[in-house]
């Protein structure tokens, strides 16, 4: 009797078990995303840093920082899309490319701002009226891309962190990876 009461109460705990709901999220199969650490630190002059975001051999954007005589009051932290990346911007007098920051489950497509090879995360020009401009010292943003391939244009969105007016950090993006279709910003 002990024998069958130790099977039924073995028997009882595997199906209570296996009837519980999966506690994590399974990836959307179209979002193509990745955990990264690029870091780009100028301290205290130019620093420019090449990145081949999806490894196939061709740079894709060139980050930029520029820290001169480590005067934070002269500060400059951007980005170059190459190869047909392109970044959405917004208007912020008296910067027209200031990086546009979305957030969470904001759908990233043709019509989410305008959309440059150059973008600027921050500026501090010191004297000049209007600035500084940008998300220095702000937390983690969400920024949009879009890769154009032909007629094609898949979107996508990066985590950033810009701090001390210098130091530039991309800890993750991620890609949609059916043309001409919007992504949610942090969307995985």
């Amino acid at each position: 009797m002990k024998t069958f009461k130790k099977i039924a109460f073995v028997f009882v705990l595997f199906a209570s078990i296996s009837c519980k709901k999966e506690t994590t999220e399974s990836n959307d199969l179209t979002i193509e995303d990745r955990v990264v650490n690029i870091v780009l630190d100028s301290s205290g002059n130019s620093n420019n840093k090449l990145i081949d975001l999806d490894d196939d051999g061709i740079n894709d954007f060139n980050i930029f920082s520029t820290l001169p005589s480590l005067n934070k009051n002269n500060s400059d932290v951007g980005v170059n899309g190459l190869a047909d990346y392109e970044f959405s911007t917004e208007a912020q007098s008296p910067v027209s490319n200031k990086i546009k920051t979305f957030a969470e489950a904001t759908s990233i497509n043709s019509a989410s701002g305008t959309w440059n090879s150059l973008a600027s995360f921050y500026i501090n020009l010191d004297g000049v009226s209007g600035y500084p401009v940008g998300i220095n010292e702000q937390g983690d943003k969400l920024i949009g891309f879009r890769v154009k391939d032909g007629v094609s244009v898949y979107y996508g969105w990066m985590k950033v962190n810009v701090t001390s007016g210098h130091k530039l950090t991309i800890k993750e993006y991620a890609l949609n990876t059916i043309a001409n279709t919007a992504i949610l910003a942090g969307a995985k």
